[in-house]
């Protein structure tokens, strides 16, 4: 007897359909009246809307109410398989299996599972039983009551995976981020405030990185409405002014005396994690959407132990990435978007592969172009042409290892983001990050040759180009939209640890 289907409805709809708009499909393609299609819509148990299917019947009809705008699920009717004396266990599992569950064994048989742990997936309700290797499994579900079958056991891997997936898919709305800036727009804002800030012998700089990035934030939007940037520009001249007095007082002490320089060198470097901490509430606390105030719950105390205490860990190369990552960890794991807290829970795993890779990549980069410069400048010395084989020399000894250090700093920004973005909720707002590390190192270097050969004046396409980049691989989604986030008052920040951190040109990223 050939195997039949059925398919059933939970009360899902797919992405970007609402129930009016279902419930409008419904009655125009199909002969169900009105009120049917209402409680159809309203049934908090699953419904089945057709059986004894075939499988392709089955897989037509799942594409018609996929169109219509409801999520269905295609289970094999038959409870139950009697076992033939002459039929296999992988017969067996092959006839009375739903279609997702075919797929999870058939990768086991593969060989891309671990074929140890062994779940027992109910069908009905979802329900996961731990089966040890030497059983065949229970009858029947401890929490629902349905009839289980032997077929229903699939991989712990498989199950995992399967489980991540739903729980994506849990949250249902769609949100595109969009990033509509032009970089020629941007180049007409840039220019003005570039030349205002030389002008003025870097006094308007603020102004200027103000302007800037209100111009970038609010043509980056989500739902249609835009990011704001709230800064204000006289608190970071204060800022700027306290950390350039700070270095100042270091460089001039260290023309007298160098040693009294380093023993004001040690407190000031023991403050790095508390102006970690004031640039992180300074960055985000002056970013909105939809006057909605982002927030950073870190303390100081949190500050001192993701960036002192695992400090000493970034000198032995081995073991950088666990400072990298507990830097990332502080970041993600205290965000909120109004009252929208973060959930972070990422462990870390793959921080080392990364590094490792990209440190391996920068040496390689390094070498292709370093030892071929340094070989011209020396053919050109022995030719008489000094001053061009000392040219030549500083830019493979000076240059080429800072541009492909920046060219791989992307590769390992692009991978550990993404990672982290991944495993971060906001509130029921979830993301997806579908960066590559290769796409990115590659904009990088096109930008640095850009600004080269333009002696800068291609910076504002740079930017355009590789924030697009970055926005349009970025996947957002929530469980009942983003107008379930609600807003809250908060005050601002000083700009101390922001102006300070972009004194040495360390940079979060936010």
């Amino acid at each position: 007897m050939s195997e039949t289907y059925k398919l059933i409805f939970h009360g899902k709809l797919q992405p970007d359909f609402t129930k009016e708009l279902v419930e409008a499909n419904f009655l125009q393609h199909t002969k169900l009246p009105p009120e049917k299609v209402q409680s159809l819509l309203s049934a908090t148990r699953p419904v089945t809307l057709v059986s004894n299917l075939s499988i392709e019947d089955a897989e037509n009809k799942n594409q018609f109410f996929k169109k219509l705008g409801v999520c269905i699920q295609v289970v094999a009717e038959k409870k139950t398989l009697p076992v033939a004396a002459e039929s296999s266990p992988k017969d067996t599992i092959e006839k009375a299996t739903p279609l997702a569950v075919k797929n999870a064994i058939s990768e086991a048989r593969a060989g891309k599972t671990s074929g140890q742990d062994r779940h027992q997936i109910c069908t009905d309700c979802q329900y996961s039983i731990e089966v040890p290797a030497d059983s065949t499994g229970v009858e029947r579900c401890p929490k629902c009551g349905n009839t289980l079958r032997i077929a229903d056991i699939v991989d712990q891997m498989n199950y995992k995976a399967a489980e991540e997936d739903a729980a994506w898919k849990s949250f249902e709305h769609t949100h595109a981020l969009e990033f509509k800036a032009t970089g020629g727009e941007y180049f007409r804002i840039w220019i003005v405030n570039t030349l205002l800030s030389l002008v003025t012998l870097s006094f308007y700089s603020p102004w200027a990185k103000v302007r800037n990035r209100q111009y970038l934030y609010s043509n980056m939007s989500v739902e249609g409405h835009g990011f704001h940037y709230h800064a204000d520009p006289k608190a970071i001249l204060k800022g700027r002014l306290l950390v350039y007095a700070i270095l100042g007082t270091i460089i001039v002490t260290w023309q007298f005396s160098p040693e009294y320089a380093l023993l004001l060198f040690i407190p000031a470097l023991l403050l790095f994690p508390y102006l970690a901490y004031k640039a992180h509430r300074f960055a985000v606390h002056n970013t909105s959407w939809r006057n909605i105030r982002f927030r950073f719950w870190g303390t100081v105390k949190g500050a001192y132990k993701a960036f002192m205490l695992y400090a000493p860990l970034s000198l032995i190369g081995l073991f950088y990435h666990i400072w990298a990552y507990q830097r990332k960890k502080y970041f993600f794991s205290n965000l909120a978007l109004g009252t929208a807290r973060s959930n972070f829970e990422f462990d870390g795993k793959g921080f080392f592969g990364i590094f490792f890779f990209g440190g391996f990549l920068y040496f390689v980069f390094k070498a292709m172009f370093q030892f071929p410069l340094i070989g011209l400048a020396s053919f050109l010395s022995r030719q008489g042409q000094v001053s061009m084989a000392s040219a030549i020399e500083t830019i493979a000894v000076l240059a080429v290892p800072v541009i492909f250090l920046a060219v791989v700093q992307q590769y390992i920004y692009a991978k550990t983001t993404a990672l982290c973005l991944n495993e971060t909720s906001l509130g029921e707002v979830a993301f997806k990050c579908h960066w590559e590390g290769g796409r990115l190192m590659w904009i990088r270097f096109t930008n640095i040759l850009m600004i080269i050969f333009t002696a800068g004046l291609a910076a504002p396409w740079a930017t355009v180009r590789r924030i697009r980049y970055l926005t349009e691989n970025l996947e957002i989604r929530s469980k009942q939209g983003v107008d379930s986030i609600a807003a809250t008052s908060i005050s601002c920040d000083s700009a101390t640890g922001d102006a300070a951190l972009e004194a040495i040109d360390f940079e979060f990223g936010f």
